[in-house]
């Protein structure tokens, strides 16, 4: 926490302590690396401009989760496929009702649907599950972290673990048709990589057969190949400033030099 003495040197203490948990937990509530990059950047930039604020802080992690989650309020980023909690309660509130993920979630490939499918819980619901069953808080700290009663933090966790196992069910369903080893959104992200000859012999296979056999990726696949070449075509490495570009350019680095002076 910054000291008086010396707020600069115990701000970067704060960013070393903090500023990886905060990037796991932006990409947990769904934002992607680049994103998740902008908001734990613009939670110590918040932080920050509001020492006074720091200053009493009891627990600085808390306090620093509740900026970047009212930052990416802020971005207005939603699922378009957001469950609804009306929805899932009848569905588990039927005795016919059941759910079968197979997939083991630690594997790389099932961490990718699981963090899909938490992306589709409603923020509030997301945001207990994953403070409560990934950080580790009792349900009294999230209740205090977010503001909320305790009765409606025990709720929206019992609500939040049952739409995440229905969104997972759904998500298992959607992904029934596998070509390679591979779904269909994992495949297309290794494409890139398969280009640029960065896989191993494993992974190139499972893409290679996955290609074969699914008849909507091989075009997707073909457009990424075709739109690489065409932007490498036009390489040039003759090519040189123009004249007049070069000139200006130069009459602005003499101008803001002279204005220094």
């Amino acid at each position: 926490m910054p000291h008086p003495s010396d707020p600069a040197g115990a701000f970067e203490e704060l960013v070393e302590e903090h500023a990886g948990a905060l990037h796991r937990f932006a990409l947990w509530l769904g934002a992607t690396p680049e994103l998740a990059d902008d908001l734990v950047q613009e939670t110590f930039l918040r932080a920050w401009r509001r020492p006074e604020a720091l200053s009493g802080v009891t627990d600085p992690r808390s306090w620093l989760r509740r900026i970047l989650r009212n930052a990416w309020i802020d971005t207005g980023r939603r699922s378009q496929h957001e469950l609804d909690v009306d929805d899932v309660e009848a569905l588990w509130s039927a005795d016919s009702y059941s759910a079968d993920v197979a997939d083991d979630i630690a594997s790389a490939e099932s961490s990718q649907m699981l963090a899909e499918a938490l992306f589709r819980l409603p923020f509030g619901y997301r945001s207990v599950l994953l403070l409560h069953d990934m950080e580790g808080l009792t349900v009294a700290e999230i209740a205090a972290e977010l503001e909320i009663g305790e009765a409606a933090a025990k709720a929206r966790l019992r609500r939040g673990r049952m739409m995440l196992v229905t969104a997972l069910a759904q998500a298992e369903e959607d992904s029934m048709v596998r070509y390679g080893g591979l779904g269909c959104y994992e495949a297309r992200s290794l494409v890139s990589a398969y280009i640029d000859n960065e896989l191993d012999t494993g992974r190139s296979t499972m893409l290679e057969q996955h290609l074969q056999g699914c008849p909507t990726c091989p075009g997707l696949y073909a457009s990424v190949v075709r739109v690489q070449g065409a932007l490498s075509s036009k390489r040039d490495p003759d090519s040189t400033i123009p004249r007049e570009l070069a000139a200006k350019i130069r009459s602005r680095v003499a101008a803001a030099h002279g204005s220094s002076e």
